[in-house]
């Protein structure tokens, strides 16, 4: 790696089983005797101990454990302010839920020394071999609305925001954008991150030769009615996440739209659509239409972190697409 040095840092909450897949695979990559790792554990009891102590020779990692389960941004708020402590040129962050192609971060690492103050993502794909092209462009009138499946050619892409899943930041970038902001509790904090990147005039370009291997396959959320031609939303989340899914999406207008009151309305539209599919297609309605309702008011008033009254769902045994934080 020569002339630049890098740390592994991933955020994981109970999912020891796709964690162990993720760090073998940081193993696998070239020179990986010289990476150092933090793995971050959201989980107060932590449940990651020992897998990360088990995989990640001592010398190499820094575990932490958070006293109180902050959500998944306040988990990327904290291990981003480990990473700055760290002796290195870059950081390369991400979720439990990934495994790395053997040369992924020696390509990435490749690409960074052409391109030393840009942030790095590289392309996305599933298990079952589908693929995520992940290279989105936001209007600064409509933040909450992305063309992210893009058909994207073989060359750097340069987008406009980023995806915590697996993304390779500059400490310089780091240091002067700042942290994630952890009170979005859950959802759009690696979006708003990606935007504030933009506006302090750094490049995020996508790589769509390195692949980055998802290991949660994405759960369908939009049904079509033949009849009308139209799509409304299915849950395919817990009611719960769905809930901070539509609020912080009205969290980003406050923070990042130019036409601020214009953007509110179109997206409370959004979101009164949803009504729609719940009440053709879910379970739960009452509670599902209540928390849509209530996403909604909060989103206008700028509500942010964690709602307690919602009963947030642990992580069913067995089920990775579960709600996490």
């Amino acid at each position: 790696m020569n002339d630049l040095s890098i740390t592994l840092g991933v955020l994981t909450y109970r999912r020891t089983e796709l964690l162990r897949e993720l760090l073998r695979s940081f193993l696998r990559q070239t020179d990986a005797q010289t990476l150092r790792v933090i793995v971050y554990d959201n989980d107060p009891d932590g449940s990651a101990e020992a897998v990360a102590r088990e995989c990640i020779p001592a010398v190499q990692l820094r575990y932490i454990k958070s006293d109180v389960n902050y959500g998944s941004s306040g988990g990327f708020n904290r291990l981003f302010a480990e990473a700055l402590k760290e002796p290195v040129s870059h950081f390369f962050c991400c979720d439990d839920d990934i495994e790395l192609t053997d040369d992924c971060i020696d390509q990435l690492l490749e690409v960074a020394r052409e391109q030393p103050r840009a942030v790095l993502l590289g392309g996305r794909r599933y298990v079952s071999g589908r693929e995520f092209p992940w290279a989105p462009k936001v209007s600064t009138a409509d933040v909450t609305r992305v063309s992210a499946h893009q058909s994207v050619s073989n060359h750097l892409v340069p987008v406009d925001t980023i995806t915590f899943e697996g993304c390779l930041l500059p400490l310089a970038v780091m240091r002067d954008v700042g942290l994630p902001y952890r009170n979005f509790y859950l959802d759009g904090d690696d979006w708003d991150y990606g935007l504030r990147i933009r506006k302090a005039g750094f490049a995020i370009l996508r790589i769509p030769a390195i692949v980055i291997v998802r290991k949660i396959e994405p759960i369908e959320r939009l049904v079509r009615i033949p009849l009308l031609g139209v799509s409304f939303w299915r849950s395919g989340i817990s009611p719960e996440r769905s809930y901070y899914e539509i609020r912080n999406k009205f969290k980003l207008i406050h923070r990042h739209a130019d036409r601020r009151t214009l953007a509110l309305v179109r997206e409370t539209a959004r979101a009164l659509r949803r009504l729609i599919g719940i009440a053709a297609f879910d379970d739960r309605k009452l509670f599902r239409s209540r928390l849509v309702l209530q996403a909604v008011t909060h989103g206008w008033a700028d509500v942010e972190g964690r709602n307690e009254s919602l009963q947030l769902e642990s992580p069913k045994p067995g089920n990775p697409n579960a709600f996490t934080a």
